[in-house]
């Protein structure tokens, strides 16, 4: 177990680092580009009926929902590069070129190559399981300053609602749909024995198995990003994420447990 550790330590310290600067830089890049949207709002209610009429302009800014602004302030297109670069951080961190990776240092540990897969994928799975709960964390803190600017206590279920109605939002929570709920847990499993996939077998000497996997990752994190929520393609992108994760466990137990011999 300790050197199982050993290894996990390892990958934290040349990833974590580099995922929080991720996470901050774009939490507050979130922020910044919402509060400018709730702003410029209010600057054009002011200049449109003038100060005078400072009751008009507290009842018409409410037209803004909540939602609206989010969409005003491509929060979700922010998450979504947000989570191309996490990604592409993890794959980076396990592969030939990255400094997790050394063979004189899982020689010495008598690793054998399918239990450091499993330890790798277990910590992307938890990676990407945290940008998705630190995103739904920021959407909090975005409303909460909705309230304060725009709100005023008038709209108590700006949050819920938010989370029921837009599609981006609901993928992140879906609270009470079982399909949704099948769905996030699918595309958090592939994600992150994916990023440990690709990495770990390397695009340079498995070209066709690695390529198919990183293209399904990219249009996995863009699906979700845009909030695709119809029936059908909700069943195609869980039975394609299902079949993904078993075709990789199967490669995995099949070709890659065996030591290192230096």
């Amino acid at each position: 177990m300790k050197k199982y550790l050993s290894v996990l330590a390892l990958d934290a310290k040349c990833t974590v680092y580099k995922l929080l600067g991720i996470l901050f830089a774009s939490s507050a890049v979130q922020i910044w580009n919402f509060r400018r949207v709730l702003w410029k709002t209010i600057h054009n209610y002011v200049d449109n009926l003038g100060a005078e009429e400072t009751a008009q302009i507290e009842e018409r800014r409410l037209l803004i929902t909540f939602e609206r602004a989010l969409g005003d302030s491509y929060l979700q297109w922010i998450f979504g590069l947000t989570f191309l670069l996490a990604v592409a951080v993890l794959v980076y961190s396990c592969s030939e070129h990255g400094k997790v990776k050394t063979k004189q240092f899982l020689w010495r540990l008598r690793i054998e190559r399918r239990g450091l897969y499993i330890v790798w994928t277990l910590y992307r799975v938890f990676w990407v399981a945290l940008i998705m709960a630190w995103q739904i964390l920021m959407v909090i803190v975005l409303h909460e300053m909705y309230q304060q600017l725009i709100g005023k206590g008038k709209a108590p279920q700006a949050l819920y609602m938010a989370f029921q109605r837009n599609s981006f939002l609901h993928n992140l929570l879906p609270l009470t749909d079982v399909l949704g709920i099948v769905k996030l847990l699918c595309m958090v499993v592939f994600l992150g024995m994916g990023a440990a996939y690709v990495g770990y077998r390397g695009i340079g000497e498995h070209k066709n198995a690695c390529g198919v996997v990183a293209i399904l990752m990219i249009y996995a994190i863009l699906f979700f990003s845009a909030g695709a929520d119809i029936f059908s393609i909700e069943i195609v992108f869980i039975g394609v994420c299902i079949i993904a994760i078993i075709s990789m466990a199967v490669s995995v137990a099949g070709s890659l447990g065996e030591h290192y011999d230096g």
